[in-house]
């Protein structure tokens, strides 16, 4: 089947794990930007764009792996120098042809740096008509998510441009009458497969949902999102609702 993974990190995979992607049904997927400690300067995370786009993308394509990019500034990893900067290079490098969104962005902590850097992006977002990832932290995760949800409805942005990320059982039900495009991450510590299945079964008709496994950087279940479809197949689960979760959401608003 064709499957896409809409949030990886392939700057923290080996091709040893990209190869396994692949052989699991992986044809296409987005790697978002992240640097993993705060950055001292704006440049690290330009550079890190620079990095995704002209090395990462083209590498992986080499090993069979369609690959896009989203660059962001991830609310781990926004520099203590501001990031005023990187919102501008942004605004040309977005045009790019291996650039399909903006993110990964978010609240972590919910700090006011972090709400900033968020609103920034979102009205970025917006301005330019483009979809943006939007992060939701492990801890905490249902008051965040309590806390992110009105930031983005204040920017008024297009809902069908918002990909609430790292959605799971505790936190689907605030999301679901949201309006924006939901995101279950499948890895350990977040979603198992067959939970993960569930919810699709029974939030799918009311949203626009996408699958990823957030790999990278740590040991991760390179196979998640497949083993995803498989459970949904289990439940015997129409063909339609199958392309939908494995291909068609994602290329409805990534446009690729």
């Amino acid at each position: 089947m064709n499957l896409i993974d809409t949030h990886i990190h392939v700057d923290g995979m080996s091709e040893d794990e990209l190869r396994e992607m692949v052989s699991n049904g992986i044809t296409r997927a987005i790697t978002c930007a992240y640097f993993p400690i705060e950055p001292n300067y704006t440049q690290t995370l330009i550079d890190l764009f620079t990095r995704l786009i002209d090395y990462d993308v083209p590498k992986t394509r080499e090993w069979g792996l369609d690959l896009y990019a989203a660059i962001g500034i991830h609310p781990r990893s926004i520099p203590k120098a501001g990031f005023d900067q990187i919102i501008e290079v942004m605004k040309t490098l977005y045009k790019h042809e291996f650039v399909v969104a903006f993110g990964e962005t978010g609240l972590q902590l919910g700090s006011n740096k972090e709400i900033d850097a968020l609103k920034s992006q979102l009205e970025l977002a917006k301005d330019c008509d483009f979809p943006i990832i939007v992060h939701t932290p492990s801890a905490n995760k249902l008051k965040v998510t309590e806390k992110t949800l009105p930031i983005i409805d204040k920017i008024r942005i297009n809902p069908e441009l918002v990909v609430l990320d790292h959605v799971n059982d505790e936190t689907m039900s605030k999301v679901d009458k949201s309006g924006y495009n939901v995101g279950l991450t499948v890895q350990s510590g977040k979603l198992l497969p067959e939970t993960a299945a569930e919810l699709i079964i029974q939030y799918a008709d009311s949203n626009i949902i996408v699958l990823n496994s957030d790999n990278g950087f740590r040991k991760c279940n390179i196979t998640s999102v497949a083993q995803t479809i498989e459970s949904l197949k289990s439940h015997g689960v129409e063909k339609k609702l199958l392309e939908r979760i494995s291909h068609k959401n994602a290329e409805k608003i990534f446009k690729f």
